[in-house]
């Protein structure tokens, strides 16, 4: 299900009135999905001419959709996207983000590499100097959410190929990430969900996405004090975990990117216990 900016900020401020602790961290992406938005209604990328038998044969044999290859970035507009962020990061958390703030000012030329590396898959983290740029997962965090409008253009253009009942793999169609979080509708009905390219599709209830062992008693499930709306879902053969929103306990849908940000507790829980986050990256902020 697509939300609009208007969905997600009315979310974030629902939240924000019952649950204080996150109110900072809310307020930083609160600023973050504005930014977005004006990135992503500026953003003109190209793409080669898709080929639908290409696209149909891919699904079918389980391969997701997306080929950067075949695409040229808007970098103009990401680069915009990337000072915006940076000067988000600045004003909310001061120290890191006059540090990084510091170095780009210096070295402005190179945020397009960095952005184009991001999109390949080709950063070298290890390779950057915190003397020069402080933590390094500040600076990873910003270049993947400076690339989600790309992901999720393309994420809508493809989106129209998938048949979400073609579709068996745990990890997106469209991208090929590993989703973070599920939705949980009535009568054991569960859709995976994308924080890249925002795309959504069906799986098996006792199904795990990450291994793909199935069976009702392979799973386990944790769950906050006071909050039967989610829970982490556990599966026992590979140890790594999935957060789950259960939409009959919220009374409706709601935008699963942003209940990402809203349950980082569940994160931290499941950690502790010992299992590991399914999906590549966690929130960093």
């Amino acid at each position: 299900m697509d939300f609009d900016l208007k969905a997600k900020l009315a979310r974030l401020a629902t939240i924000r009135q019952g649950k204080p602790a996150y109110r900072r961290l809310l307020d930083i992406y609160e600023k973050i999905y504005i930014e977005k938005e004006r990135c992503y209604r500026s953003f003109r990328p190209q793409i080669a001419l898709l080929d639908d038998n290409l696209i149909r044969t891919k699904i079918k044999e389980g391969f997701f959709i997306l080929d950067k290859g075949s695409v040229i970035l808007d970098m103009e507009a990401l680069e915009g996207f990337f000072r915006s962020l940076l000067h988000v990061i600045e004003q909310e958390k001061p120290d890191a983000g006059a540090r990084l703030a510091a170095y780009f000012q210096k070295n402005d030329s190179i945020i397009s590499a960095l952005i184009q590396e991001a999109w390949e898959g080709t950063l070298n983290v290890k390779s950057w100097g915190r003397d020069e740029i402080g933590d390094p997962s500040l600076l990873l965090f910003m270049l993947i959410e400076c690339l989600k409008p790309a992901y999720e253009h393309f994420g809508r253009i493809l989106g129209e190929y998938l048949d979400t009942g073609a579709w068996e793999e745990g990890y997106c169609p469209i991208c090929g990430e590993q989703p973070p979080i599920s939705e949980i509708l009535p009568h054991e009905e569960r859709y995976l969900f994308c924080v890249f390219c925002a795309t959504e599709w069906f799986f098996p209830f006792f199904a795990c996405p990450f291994c793909g062992y199935e069976g009702r008693e392979n799973l386990r499930y944790l769950r906050a004090k006071n909050e039967a709306q989610y829970r982490i879902e556990i599966c026992n053969q590979c140890g790594r975990y999935i957060k789950g929103v259960k939409v009959e306990e919220i009374g409706y849908r709601v935008p699963l990117d942003v209940e990402n940000i809203l349950t980082l507790h569940l994160d931290m829980l499941a950690q502790k216990e010992g299992y590991r986050r399914g999906a590549r990256f966690q929130l960093l902020i």
